[in-house]
C-alpha cells in the first residue's frame, strides 16, 4: 500500500524521570490507510519494556505504530494502551506533531473526563498504576469547524469538536464557570446548558439535534460573552 503524500502524524511518549522509563507510540492518518492492521504502515507494539508501555488501539490489537484512515468530519477517537509497572507519576509528551493545523488534537483522561489539548511539546503528568493499562487515557481528533473567537483579556476559543461536542478553550488556562447557547438560522434557541471550565477546558454534548448550521455563544459568568462564527452540527444516522 502507497503512501499518501501528506500525513498526519502525532509521536506521543510517557515517561518517568525518576524512574528513567521512557516509550513511545506513533499515530498516523493517511488517506490510503484503512482502521485495520495495513501491512507496511502498521507495526504491533511487543511489551520489550516491561516496566512501562503505550500503545494505540485499532481493531482489538495494540499498535507502536498505527496508521487510520483520513480523520472524518465527525472527528476521531483512538483509545489508548497505557501499562506501567509500578504506582508514581509519569507525564504524557506530545513529541513531535505534524499536519494538525487544522484540527485540534486532545489527550483525555477519562477516570475524570479532562480534557488536555496536545500541541507539540506540551506535557501533562498524571498518577498511575498498573491498573490504567486500558480504558483510562484516550485521544481526541478533530477538525476545527469553527474559527477561534479570541478576546484581549482571557482569550477564549470556541469550536466543535468530536461527536458534536462544543469546546470552550481559554488560553490562560482559568478555571470559570459560564452558560453556552446554540442557536439554529431562525434565531431560536435550541439549547441552553451550564458549562464549567477546569484547567482551561470545558465542554458539553449537544443533543440529537437536526443536522444544520447554528450558531454557539459561551457567556461567561462575568458578562464577557464571545460568539463563535457559523458552525455545522447534528448528528447524521451514521453517527447516531
Amino acid at each position: 500500500r502507497m503512501a499518501a503524500p501528506d500525513k498526519q502524524r502525532l509521536w506521543l511518549s510517557i515517561n518517568s524521570d525518576n524512574l528513567g522509563l521512557f516509550n513511545q507510540t506513533l499515530v498516523s492518518f493517511n488517506e490510503y490507510a484503512t482502521d485495520q492492521k495495513d501491512w507496511g504502515v502498521d507495526a504491533l507494539k511487543f511489551r520489550g519494556n516491561q516496566n512501562i508501555s503505550i500503545g494505540a488501539q485499532q481493531d482489538g490489537e495494540t499498535y507502536a505504530i498505527a496508521t487510520y484512515e483520513a480523520i472524518p468530519q465527525a472527528g476521531k477517537v483512538i483509545p489508548l494502551m497505557t501499562y506501567v509497572e509500578n504506582a508514581a507519576t509519569y507525564t504524557f509528551v506530545a513529541d513531535s506533531m505534524e499536519g494538525f493545523d487544522d484540527h485540534s488534537v486532545f489527550l483525555e483522561d477519562l477516570s475524570n473526563g479532562a480534557l488536555y489539548p496536545l500541541t507539540q511539546g506540551n506535557s501533562y503528568s498524571f498518577a498511575m498504576t498498573n491498573a490504567d493499562e486500558h480504558g483510562r487515557f484516550q485521544l481526541w481528533f478533530s477538525p476545527m469547524l469553527v474559527t477561534n473567537v479570541k478576546e484581549a483579556e482571557d482569550e477564549f476559543s470556541i469550536y466543535t469538536a468530536y461527536n458534536n461536542s462544543i469546546v470552550v478553550e481559554t488560553i490562560s488556562e482559568r478555571n470559570m464557570n459560564g452558560t453556552v447557547e446554540i442557536i439554529d438560522m431562525a434565531g431560536r434557541k435550541v439549547l441552553t446548558d451550564n458549562m464549567v471550565i477546569a484547567n482551561g477546558i470545558g465542554r458539553i454534548s449537544t443533543p440529537a439535534i437536526a443536522k444544520g448550521i447554528y450558531a454557539i455563544t459561551f457567556v461567561s459568568a462575568n458578562g464577557k460573552t464571545r460568539t463563535s462564527q457559523k458552525v455545522a452540527l447534528g448528528r447524521s444516522k451514521e453517527s447516531t
